[in-house]
């Protein structure tokens, strides 16, 4: 066994960087580990107890081996290995507490230069691979070939998907397309913010795609790999290979499209390869944090032809689907719970406090878990919040829907009773309704059935469409988003 290189070290660190989505992860948890390389095709890493050894066996081997299958242009074995004198690894003061949230998916989300000059990081994403050369993020379906893609998560299938008011259209959607490719929905577009499950239903889709029809070819990539080897593609003056390849797709899927906000040359490819796959009847998706008229400089022709299937947006989970997506989470994790499993009490607790996206609501629950785990203790209230300190802010206040409907009718300048009468009024009454309704479903425990009680009875489906309302403006308008977090802000200070 050999050290590793400097060299080598900072590109499989970057790799690791794209595939978690999450910087300052990797530099907390792989920075100071120590690497070997073997003439084996085996690389050893080297932890310093038994603790991380289990975490990054379970939680982190795939990533790494990712990584360097990446950066070595071929498959390799990581194994772990405990040995406290050999590396620089510093674990954290409370490590059994403050373990790294799991990663849910690889999430290609490094930022492309503006410039869209190419940075060769590896060889998966400086060349076009072949059939006989690395894989990368593409799918060539051969029928022998069609059960194991490493570059889709197995957990993330239709099944492990809660369904929900906030996603169903999206949900519903991608699951007709995967039965219907080219004429249910084409384009398919969903949009929603980071951490709501848009990678998660890509990839179901592929799963079953690639399930019912395994000899169809499915291109499946984010929008970075796409422009990285279409600018590599024009640097070897193989731009006719890189075209047939995924022009020639029964089925392409593109992840984080907004990646094309100021690549003006890579709009204009996937513009002509947009226009052959559609007019073949090809099927199309494309998933963003942003709907298409919002993805900065993206020329009009693009907006308007993703725009042309279906857009369908991922809101943020109400406590109803937060508290399912964890009971879901806590099934998945049942042989690693300890003696008395997780309480409702707990997982009303983890519902409460983390509601921002789905990604740190899993965390989060992993979190419990390991603290649960290597404490040797059940999970009870006092070990959640011990577990979660450094990811929520315990202390804050309950705020009382009527404080927030007060609060909402000074900023807009009408009354109280506005909010709640039932006639029709001005469409500033309107607005104001709308987001009093999306404060109380985010700043209160409430469910969308006991906040429609203090609106004038109004349904859980009056109630989501105010939400969904809010929650589109505040992706797509930046001044609107900051009003919001301002009124929150002075609801808050006076709670």
């Amino acid at each position: 066994m050999s050290v590793m290189s400097p060299s080598v070290r900072d590109q499989v660190l970057a790799s690791l960087e794209q595939l978690l989505g999450d910087p300052a992860q990797v530099e907390q948890w792989f920075r100071k580990l120590d690497y070997h390389m073997g003439n084996d095709d085996r690389i050893e890493v080297f932890v310093p107890n038994a603790f991380f050894k289990d975490l990054y066996e379970h939680k982190y081997l795939g990533y790494l081996e990712e990584a360097f299958r990446r950066i070595l242009g071929k498959p390799v074995r990581v194994q772990v290995q405990v040995a406290p004198n050999r590396i620089g690894f510093v674990a954290p003061a409370s490590a059994a507490t403050t373990a790294p949230r799991s990663p849910t998916a690889p999430a290609a989300s490094a930022v492309v230069p503006s410039t869209e000059e190419y940075r060769p990081a590896s060889p998966a994403l400086s060349s076009v691979p072949t059939a006989t050369g690395p894989a990368s993020s593409r799918l060539d379906l051969e029928p022998a070939a069609a059960t194991v893609h490493p570059e889709l998560n197995p957990q993330y299938t239709f099944e492990n998907f809660v369904v929900a008011p906030e996603n169903r259209l999206a949900h519903a959607s991608a699951m007709a397309v995967a039965e219907n490719p080219g004429r249910a929905y084409n384009p398919l577009f969903i949009h929603a913010s980071v951490g709501l499950g848009k990678t998660h239903l890509l990839q179901a889709f592929c799963h079953t795609l690639l399930h019912r029809s395994p000899r169809m070819v499915l291109r499946y990539l984010s929008c970075e790999e796409f422009i990285n080897e279409y600018i590599a593609s024009l640097q070897r003056k193989e731009i006719d290979s890189f075209r047939r390849t995924y022009r020639s797709a029964d089925v392409l899927v593109i992840d984080d499209i907004h990646f094309l906000a100021n690549k003006q040359q890579s709009q204009e490819e996937i513009f002509h390869t947009f226009n052959t796959l559609h007019n073949a009847q090809k099927q199309i998706i494309l998933s963003s944090d942003q709907a298409p008229q919002d993805i900065p400089t993206l020329e009009d022709r693009l907006v308007s032809r993703f725009r042309w299937g279906l857009v369908a947006t991922l809101a943020p989970p109400g406590i109803e689907t937060r508290t399912a997506i964890l009971r879901q989470k806590a099934e998945d994790m049942k042989s690693e719970l300890p003696p008395g499993g997780i309480s409702d009490e707990v997982v009303n607790f983890i519902a409460t406090h983390v509601h921002r996206n789905i990604r740190e609501l899993v965390g989060a629950i992993t979190n419990v878990v390991m603290h649960a785990r290597y404490t040797r203790q059940p999970i009870t209230l006092a070990s959640a919040r011990e577990s979660l300190q450094h990811l929520v802010d315990l202390q804050a206040p309950p705020v009382d829907v009527h404080r927030i409907q007060e609060g909402v009718a000074t900023y807009f300048g009408i009354k109280t009773s506005d909010l709640i009468l039932k006639k029709r009024g001005k469409s500033n009454i309107s607005q104001a309704r709308h987001v009093a309704v999306y404060l109380a479903r985010h700043m209160t425990n409430m469910s969308q059935a006991e906040v429609g009680r203090y609106f004038g009875s109004r349904d859980h489906t009056t109630i989501l469409n105010s939400e969904q309302t809010i929650a589109q403006k505040i992706s797509s308008d930046p001044d609107f988003r900051t009003s919001i977090e301002k009124l929150k802000s002075r609801i808050l200070s006076q709670s």
